[in-house]
């Protein structure tokens, strides 16, 4: 479980945080995902990728937390987490790359959960549109379409435009 966790924290941590958006949730459905893992590690299929298989898990878990009275209760309490800084020497550089992570994330957060978690699938965690439908538990065509609008939302956003997108839980 220990090499598990070393190899796979980095890939769950980060799907985790950048569907939730929030540091201290991340951390706790990022635990959550590895006792699942842990719980159902001889139901794994040898067919797939073990990657896509953790991946889905971390997806699916994360669905779960959203329609959870959990998510309900955290939506009151808590506020949007800052992004840990990275170490850099050039300060301004920094505040600038951070400036852009920060308007991505928030862009992100904007598109509907089928768009933002397609999008995460593909750029964040490089996965074939394929391995993403098998997530998804969708087709490739689906898995594109969503690309391809969410892709243009974000655009539109980033570009200045102004976008009223639900950020509710799509399925």
């Amino acid at each position: 479980m220990e090499l598990l966790i070393r190899r796979y924290y980095k890939v769950v941590f980060g799907l985790v945080y950048r569907k939730t958006g929030d540091y201290h949730t991340a951390c706790d459905l990022t635990q959550e995902v590895f006792v699942k893992v842990a719980q159902s590690i001889g139901q794994y299929q040898t067919t797939g990728s073990f990657k896509s298989w953790i991946v889905a898990i971390t997806y699916h878990h994360c669905t779960d937390f959203y329609r959870s009275a959990q998510y309900r209760r955290r939506q009151n309490e808590t506020e949007f987490n800052a992004e840990i800084a990275d170490e850099a020497s050039n300060i301004y550089r920094l505040l600038e790359r951070k400036d852009e992570r920060t308007r991505v994330r928030s862009a992100l957060m904007q598109l509907p959960d089928f768009q933002r978690d397609t999008i995460i699938l593909s750029y964040y965690e490089g996965m074939k549109m394929r391995e993403i439908a098998h997530v998804m538990n969708c087709s490739e065509a689906t898995v594109k379409s969503r690309l391809h609008q969410g892709l243009n939302k974000l655009r539109k956003f980033l570009l200045g435009g102004e976008m009223h997108a639900e950020s509710g839980n799509h399925s």
